[in-house]
This record gives C-alpha cells, structure tokens and sequence, in this order.
C-alpha cells in the first residue's frame, strides 16, 4: 500500500509538470482549482517555502478545508527535511488519507468544458427551466447551465461528492447514489436540519418513475451542505446524497426551482459540438413529431406503431393499451394534439433511452384535456414509447 500511494504522488507530480503551460494561461476558469494546482507546483519545484505562502494564503480564504491543512503539513514536513505524510499514509487516518488522496486527483485532474460545446445528454431544453444541473462522477463535478432558448449553456461547475459505493442506487441502504434525471421537490434551510447537513438541503425525487419501472426503491435523496468547520467532504463520502460545500449550496439557490429546475446524474459528462448536437435534435424531434402527427391522422395502426411491446405504466401492460385505444378511436370524429415546453433528455445510464416532457394540449369531439406529460422512448428497430404518463415536475 505504501508504494502504491508513493506511486500515486509522483504522478500528480508528473500530471503537474507536463500540464502546468495550459493552467497557466486559464487558471481563472478553475477557481480553488487553479491555485491549488499552484501550491502542488511549488512543492512538485522544490520551493516548499513558497507554496508555505500560497497554502496558508488559501487557508485565509477556506479555514475549513482538509486538503489545505493536509498540504501545509506536508509542506512543513519537507522544510524539516522529514518524510511527507502524503507518502506515509499510515501516519492518518486510512480512510480520510485515501479520501484526501481521492479529492487531490479529481480537482487537479479538472479541465473546463470546450468552448462551443453542449452537453450531449441535453436535446432540448423548454423555456420551462432557466437552469440546469449535470453531475459527473468521473469528474466529481457539479456542471451549472443556463437556458439560452433550449440550448444549455455552460455558466460554471463545482465540485461534488457522492455515495460511499458510487452510483446506481436500487435499494434503501446500499449507500449509492441514484442514475437519472430528477428535479428538488422542496427546500430546507439549516434551521430546519441537523448540522450534518450545512447550509440547507434540497430532497429530490429518487424514486423517480423510471425507477419505479426499474423497481428501485429506497429514500432520502438529497443535494446539500457540510457539517460546519468542514469545507468540502471526498468524493465518495455520503450514504447515496450529493454534498457540496457550504458556500456552493448558497450559490445554488438563486439558480435551484424547486419543482422546476433537471438535475442529472451519470458516470461521466460527453460534449457535443453545437453542430452535432443540433442534428441529433433535428433527428429525434422528427420522431416525436411523427407520433403527434399520427394520432391526429384517426389511423389507429400508425399511431400505435409508435407504441413498444414492452410498454407499461403502473396501470396498463401494452394489450390492455392497444384494446383502450381501439374502442375509443372508434367514437371519434377528430383528434388535435398541440404540444409545447418540450423537454428531450437522454437518459442516463441507459442505452438507448430519451425522455420527452411536455405540455399536451388534447381536443376531440367528445374529449379534452390539457396536462403536462412524460415518455420514455427506447430504440428498438426504431424509436419505440414504453412508458408514459403525467409528468411528475410540478410545472406546468
């Protein structure tokens, strides 16, 4: 275990020298970031009295945060000529040494998302929302994005941490964190929790109803702060929450609408140049519309071509759907469907599977109703539905 972390420190060491031109000419896009990266520089030079300065300038500015002291001690360590503590990880805790060793490789090994890009899981994007959340684990980053007429803009991201097992919650307990898109249901300040939970709390809706179809289950999901006196917590640090910094939640709040505002969760974040991803909309909303389109054409088989035979919701398995819609079509004159806010998201952890929601305005000669929908739409030989059903946001 001992050359094993020595290994792991000469290749931050190693990562520093060969990366350090890029920092230097965009540091101010990383944040604490960018002068962490500078204090490693220093040491990685042998100038242990100089990054003394930038730690100790850093810990005027986050007394609470681990990795600091961690490096401080270091430093003096190597003034003293002794062995550094990150290269005798027995010397702390085992656990919060890996978890520090953890938050020092995702932070340094951070880069900013390409200039022109969007973020391949996001369509479209209804005026619905005036922002996004994408969390990617690989990068332990919390990625912000603002609407910018459907297309998600990046804004800034922020480092996060996950559950102790990582992702894929399917059960209570398994101290994971859940893969999906999900949206706060409420939000609790500090005055309403105990001090684990920092600056407030943002539950949301884990179990969504994919999982639900995917028979997870299990609770208390939440986006929230750290106890106070701690600054940040290592990436794998939680029961199945996501944790930012206190400081980071206060941000968020002028950008988080309970009921309104995506959350995403997955493994890792893929950017599309906005080119690409424009045709990958084109090429679905033509599907979508397709569908719109059928039912409108009174022609039952068409629009139920649309239809999976894997489809299901809580209520309807596929043939007692098929014998629903052909009675009913057979009372109607004419159907006209208008649909808008729309919102096309690929689904995380899934291959193959988009999420559509929005606003569907039905009339028919007998019938109308307007509410705010949700399908998921899995490729099979083509784009098939296998499930819809009321959206669960609270917008409408």
């Amino acid at each position: 275990m001992k050359l094993f972390k020595i290994f792991l420190f000469l290749s931050v060491w190693m990562q520093i020298l060969f990366l350090w031109p890029a920092w230097a000419e965009v540091k101010t896009e990383y944040g604490i970031e960018g002068r962490l990266h500078e204090a490693f520089y220093a040491l990685s030079h042998r100038w242990p009295s100089t990054k003394l300065q930038k730690v100790d300038a850093l810990l005027e500015d986050y007394p609470d945060f681990g990795l600091l002291h961690l490096l401080r001690a270091e430093t003096l360590s190597a003034l003293a000529h002794r062995p550094t503590l990150m290269t005798t990880p027995a010397a702390m805790q085992k656990r919060r040494m890996e978890g520090l060793w953890h938050e020092t490789m995702v932070r340094l090994a951070y880069r900013p998302p390409p200039a022109e890009h969007v973020p391949e899981p996001v369509l479209l994007l209804s005026d619905k929302h005036r922002h996004m959340l994408i969390f990617s684990a690989s990068q332990a980053r919390l990625f912000l994005f603002a609407n910018r007429h459907g297309v998600p803009r990046y804004i800034k991201s922020f480092y996060a941490s996950i559950g102790y097992a990582g992702l894929g919650k399917s059960r209570e307990g398994d101290n994971k964190t859940p893969l999906g898109i999900y949206h706060p249901v409420s939000r609790l300040n500090s005055e309403q929790l105990p001090s684990l939970y920092g600056a407030g709390a943002y539950p949301i809706n884990y179990p969504n109803a994919w999982d639900k179809r995917r028979g997870r289950y299990g609770s208390g999901i939440w986006l929230h702060g750290v106890v106070p006196g701690m600054y940040s917590r290592p990436p794998r640090d939680s029961r199945g929450c996501i944790i930012v910094s206190n400081s980071v939640l206060e941000e968020l709040q002028s950008y988080l609408e309970v009921g309104s505002t995506p959350i995403f969760i997955l493994r890792d974040l893929v950017w599309l140049p906005l080119s690409a991803w424009r045709q990958r909309q084109k090429s679905f909303l033509r599907v979508f519309l397709q569908w719109q389109t059928d039912w409108e054409s009174l022609d039952v088989d068409r629009y139920l071509s649309h239809y999976s035979r894997n489809y299901s919701t809580e209520k309807h398995a596929y043939q007692t759907m098929v014998k629903q819609t052909r009675k009913n079509a057979e009372k109607k004159t004419f159907v006209k469907v208008n649909v808008d806010a729309i919102d096309i998201f690929q689904y995380p952890g899934e291959i193959d599977l988009v999420m559509v929601v929005f606003n569907q305005d039905y009339q028919s000669n007998n019938y109308k109703l307007r509410y705010r929908k949700q399908q998921f739409w899995e490729r099979e030989d083509d784009w098939k539905i296998v499930y819809e059903g009321r959206a669960e946001s609270l917008q409408r």
